[in-house]
């Protein structure tokens, strides 16, 4: 088969997420030719190095080409998978381009949107019972309810509509002016707790637990959250919290209508040892990268079957050994 693959931040060299964005399609790019696809990817440069397949040439990579081209190219390919960020509904945008010309590898756009808005997504789990954390509204001069400083001692802020960890702070009553977090922004409570994320498989007929994994997360003497990398697979304390995390994962990707890999953020509260959701990624995450050392398929045949014969895909996957991988570059077997 033809597979296309769009990988947003080696395309547009974004140096916030370039690192990230080259594990991920190298990875992608890794699986899909070990299984004998024909790979071809988006690109401004003739090859990317290290990436297997044919690269396509974009002359441009602001994102009104990148639908006009993709419209022109993607009925040319059996099936295709967008990784990019959900902020500025770029990978709304060009998954819907994919998923009206061809096979959509990922997850369909309508819950890519819905996964895009961290208030709706919340407003949305909190409604069907899922725990997340609270989020608090500082704007005084919007609402009745009291100030932050009044409610606890620290919170998050993140935007609203943000990708990953980036514009994630920590921070403390007294941090804020009287204008409030701004419209861009959400605050929520902060958990105190293990940073740990799932990765599980979609599919109209079945699902497909793979991995828990752990987040290394740093906090900046300045409050900003940073994502350093991750190990695959977490332990957990128990076969039973593997269990809860795995099934209220599943939960909240059919609340949100997601299909195909996603992978979802969770912080498992230190006081209480409960999972809150934190955030949902509709698309490849940067923990496929120590996914495919670790699981006993190809993820690219995982992908494949779940979409195109998804009576073969398979009911549970076996896990030999870790692997330990930093953005900076660094691995670990």
């Amino acid at each position: 088969m033809k597979i296309l693959l769009l990988e947003y931040a080696t395309l547009t060299e974004d140096q916030k997420i370039m690192n990230e964005g080259y594990m991920i399609l190298k990875t992608l790019s890794d699986s899909f030719h070990s299984i004998n696809q024909d790979i071809y990817y988006l690109s401004k440069k003739e090859k990317i190095d290290g990436i297997k397949g044919r690269p396509i040439y974009v002359k441009y990579a602001n994102e009104d080409y990148l639908v006009d081209f993709l419209e022109k190219i993607a009925p040319s390919y059996d099936a295709a998978l967008v990784i990019a960020p959900e902020k500025n509904n770029i990978l709304y945008s060009l998954t819907s381009v994919i998923k009206d010309s061809t096979i959509n590898l990922g997850s369909p756009p309508t819950a890519i949107k819905l996964c895009s808005d961290k208030l709706t997504t919340t407003n949305i789990l909190t409604d069907k019972g899922v725990k997340v954390p609270h989020i608090i509204n500082n704007d005084r001069r919007r609402c009745d309810i009291k100030p932050i400083k009044t409610i606890m001692n620290k919170f998050i802020i993140k935007p609203r509509f943000g990708c990953g960890s980036e514009g994630v702070r920590l921070v403390s009553d007294g941090y804020l002016s009287d204008d409030g977090i701004g419209d861009d922004n959400i605050s929520v409570e902060y958990i105190d707790g293990r940073h740990i994320s799932s990765s599980l498989i979609i599919g109209d007929k079945r699902s497909l637990f793979l991995t828990l994994n752990e987040q290394l997360i740093h906090f900046n003497l300045n409050g900003e959250i940073k994502y350093q990398g991750g190990i695959v697979p977490y332990e957990t304390r128990s076969k039973d919290e593997w269990d809860e995390i795995m099934q209220l994962s599943k939960k909240v990707a059919e609340i949100m209508g997601c299909k195909g890999y996603l992978g979802i953020d969770f912080v498992v509260s230190n006081n209480s040892n409960e999972p809150y959701v934190v955030d949902i990624n509709p698309r490849p995450t940067t923990s496929i990268v120590g996914i495919n050392h670790v699981i006993d398929y190809e993820l690219a045949y995982l992908l494949l079957k779940n979409k195109i014969d998804p009576d073969a895909l398979p009911s549970s996957i076996k896990i030999n050994g870790s692997y330990k991988f930093m953005l900076s570059g660094s691995f670990q077997q």
